[in-house]
């Protein structure tokens, strides 16, 4: 188990469920661990928004790290008859799940933290040391904390949980529902192994621990 000793004990604490799942296979992605978990537990109704993802990057280079669940993008738009084919027109792409200025600029407001310039850079070298693609964890370490990895030595400046209080348009609850997050680490065993627990409990521990750094705003309206 590589999350860090605060998660235990702010659970044990305030009586927060935490259960550690142990998937058949190694996963990279949200959408394949959202598939595999319907395959093994096809009574639960997994879905990609129930499982989560954290996501480290720079801002001025600045560290910053947001969390959300997977939202997929989609088209929309009329169809219509062309040459006994059919042709969509008026595409709209839904821009919910995409990362850009406008996020920035929205939660850089709302937390009272300054820019230069909003545009986040995302990539690998963002990833914290303890970690690799497809086992990001929202679980920082405190020493993470204080220096997000060996390229980049900043403290976290943010911690930024996208607040999402329905799914599919009914009134379900995302923070009241159960999700999956990855556990951090390297290597197969970290691509197999989740922690199960509330989605609003996410942002519970993470709050306790680090305080006023974490902050909890819609990213998309």
């Amino acid at each position: 188990m590589t999350i860090p000793q605060y998660v235990n004990q702010i659970a044990w604490e305030q009586e927060i469920p935490i259960t550690t799942v142990y998937l058949t296979k190694s996963t990279n992605t949200c959408n394949e661990k959202a598939a595999l978990l319907r395959e093994m537990r096809p009574e639960e109704g997994w879905k990609g928004e129930r499982v989560i993802k954290a996501v480290y990057g720079l801002v001025d280079w600045d560290p910053v790290l947001f969390i959300m669940p997977e939202l997929r993008q989609r088209i929309k738009g009329q169809r219509r008859t062309v040459s006994g084919g059919v042709l969509r027109k008026r595409r709209k792409r839904l821009r919910p799940g995409r990362l850009d200025s406008k996020v920035v600029q929205d939660v850089f407001a709302y937390a009272g933290l300054e820019y230069v310039d909003p545009r986040p850079f995302i990539g690998l070298e963002c990833i914290p040391d303890s970690m690799e693609r497809g086992t990001c964890t929202p679980f920082i370490s405190e020493t993470e904390m204080k220096r997000l990895n060996d390229f980049h030595y900043r403290p976290i400046k943010g911690i930024f949980i996208h607040d999402k209080p329905n799914l599919d348009g009914n009134q379900s609850n995302l923070d009241n529902l159960v999700v999956d997050i990855s556990i951090g680490g390297k290597g197969e065993e970290a691509h197999k192994t989740s922690l199960h627990l509330s989605y609003g409990a996410i942002y519970q521990i993470l709050r306790t621990q680090f305080g006023e750094k974490v902050h909890k705003i819609p990213f998309w309206n």
